[in-house]
C-alpha cells in the first residue's frame, strides 16, 4: 500500500455530519490538530498573495486569533506582503496537518486590524519579539546577519529600561472568510473535499470532485 493511502485512512468527511457553519467546522478541525500538534504548530498556516506584477507570492505565518468569520494574523506593514495587500487586499490561507490527512483552504478580503488592538497585542509579546520589530525592515536587503544582531544590540541598549513603545509599523491583518474548504484525504486519491461559500443568504455547502 502507498504510504499516502495509509495515512488517509484515517478519516472521512460527510457532508450531513459537518455543521452548517463552517466557522464551527473549523473549531472543531482545530481543536483536534491542537490536540494532536499543540498551539503553536497546529496554527501554522500558508499565506497566499499577490503581488504589483500579478505573481503569485506564498509564505508560512502564524494564526493569532479567529473570531466569526474573521482569521487574524501579525505583519511588518513595509514587508512584501504588505504590500502585495495594499495592492490587492485579497488572500488565501492554507492549513496542512499531515498526521490527521487534513488541509483547510480558506479565501477572503484583507484588512489591517485598528492601530490600538495592534498596540495591545504587540505589549503582550516577548521583549526580544518587539526588539525585532523596531530591528528588522522585513523583506529589505541587509549586508549581513552580523549587521542585524548589531542593531538589535543597539536597540537593547537604548530600550535597556522601561517598557519598548509599539513599533507602528507592525501590526495585526484580518482576512475574512468568503470561501472555506474542508479536506480529508481517502485512499486512492478519492479524497474527500467540501466546500463552504458566502453568500448573502449565509454560507452554502457543496461536495467537489477531488
Amino acid at each position: 500500500m502507498h504510504r499516502g493511502d495509509q495515512i488517509y485512512k484515517k478519516g472521512q468527511l460527510d457532508e450531513s455530519k459537518m455543521n452548517p457553519d463552517p466557522i464551527s467546522e473549523f473549531a472543531t478541525q482545530w481543536a483536534l490538530a491542537e490536540t494532536t500538534y499543540g498551539a503553536e504548530s497546529a496554527s501554522a498556516m500558508s499565506l497566499s498573495t499577490v503581488c504589483t506584477k500579478l505573481r503569485p507570492h506564498s509564505r508560512m505565518v502564524l494564526l493569532k486569533k479567529q473570531a466569526d468569520r474573521s482569521f487574524y494574523f501579525c505583519s511588518q506593514y513595509r514587508s512584501q506582503k504588505a504590500r502585495d495587500i495594499e495592492f490587492s487586499p485579497f488572500g488565501a490561507l492554507l492549513f496542512f496537518w499531515p498526521e490527521l490527512g487534513k488541509q483547510i483552504r480558506i479565501e477572503g478580503s484583507i484588512a489591517k486590524i485598528p492601530a490600538a488592538e495592534s498596540e495591545s497585542y504587540f505589549k503582550t509579546r516577548p521583549r526580544e519579539a518587539q526588539i525585532g520589530a523596531w530591528a528588522s525592515i522585513q523583506s529589505e536587503p541587509i549586508e549581513s546577519r552580523k549587521a542585524l544582531e548589531d542593531r538589535v544590540l543597539e536597540l537593547e541598549a537604548h530600550f535597556a529600561t522601561g517598557p519598548i513603545p509599539y513599533a507602528p509599523h507592525w501590526g495585526g491583518y484580518c482576512l475574512t472568510a468568503t470561501n472555506m474548504e474542508f479536506w480529508q484525504g481517502r485512499p486512492a486519491r478519492l479524497h474527500d473535499r467540501i466546500v463552504y461559500s458566502y453568500h448573502d443568504t449565509g454560507w452554502q455547502q457543496a461536495r467537489l470532485c477531488p
